[in-house]
């Protein structure tokens, strides 16, 4: 588990919880906050963001809200932010993402709300997002993902959902991220995985599944992926493994199956790996 270090608190804000309003970021950059591309206000212990806040960031391309003390936030703070592109939430107290709080940001291109306290994301949270890249989730207390949380996320190259909770996922949630070519569900509970969870993931190069719970794979769990070359099986509870698990993973180069019980291998499992250079057992 990665340790969670904050950065020293700001001494331009004057009490842990305070509001974030258009008034700081004034004071902050002294400048016409109209013409403003990038806002950090990092460390500053904000506790809420006055609806008002940003209403005049119209030009606001890169803003960065870590180590803050935001519990939740009003989607009404964020709908004038049309031409963002980048988001850090990262280091704030977050249980929840509420299904309007992304609506106007549809220019979005990465968004990281890691190391918060988050344990459920609106089912529709992310349905206006359709150009972004990357999300990363990591750090939370997410037990469960709807089905639906990503299907619009047809641009998404990376998601990590690591340091969760999930024990379980439903077999078509990754379902339209086509382009997704790095993937960590890292440090989970997962116990099992549908054989369908990944058969449209054709474009994935990177699958971390290490230190989790998991018993048993299908032979078709990896049947779609042929453009993976990184796998980490790493520190579950598997015993076996197929021959036929790997038979189309044809690009893999690295392959991390240590820490588990398996305690023989038929000669044939790793014979279409052609590519395969490294190899832990």
């Amino acid at each position: 588990m990665e340790k969670r270090v904050l950065p020293k608190m700001n001494s331009e804000c004057d009490a842990v919880g305070s509001e974030l309003s258009r008034e700081a970021i004034e004071k902050k950059y002294a400048s016409d906050i109209d013409k403003l591309d990038k806002i950090e206000l990092v460390g500053m212990r904000f506790g809420s963001i006055d609806n008002h806040a940003f209403d005049k960031c119209f030009n606001l391309i890169d803003l960065s809200l870590d180590s803050n003390s935001f519990s939740s936030i009003d989607p009404r703070s964020l709908t004038r932010l049309v031409k963002l592109e980048t988001l850090s939430l990262n280091y704030n107290q977050l249980t929840m993402i509420d299904a309007r709080l992304f609506e106007k940001c549809t220019s979005l291109i990465s968004l990281s709300i890691a190391w918060n306290r988050l344990t459920s994301i609106e089912r529709r949270a992310f349905q206006r997002l359709v150009n972004l890249k990357q999300l990363i989730l990591n750090n939370n207390e997410l037990t469960h993902l709807e089905e639906r949380t990503f299907e619009r996320l047809t641009q998404l190259n990376l998601l990590t959902v690591a340091e969760n909770s999930l024990i379980f996922l439903e077999p078509r949630i990754f379902e339209r991220c086509h382009f997704l070519q790095t993937l960590s569900l890292a440090c989970n509970d997962i116990v099992a995985l549908d054989y369908r969870i990944f058969r449209e993931l054709s474009e994935l190069k990177q699958l971390f599944l290490n230190n989790n719970k998991l018993i048993r794979l299908d032979d078709r769990l990896f049947e779609k992926c042929n453009s993976l070359t990184e796998l980490s099986l790493a520190e579950n509870q598997l015993a076996e493994i197929s021959p036929k698990l790997f038979e189309n993973c044809t690009s893999l180069v690295e392959l991390y199956l240590n820490s588990n019980q398996i305690t023989q291998l038929e000669a044939r499992t790793f014979y279409k790996c052609v590519n395969l250079s490294k190899l832990s057992i």
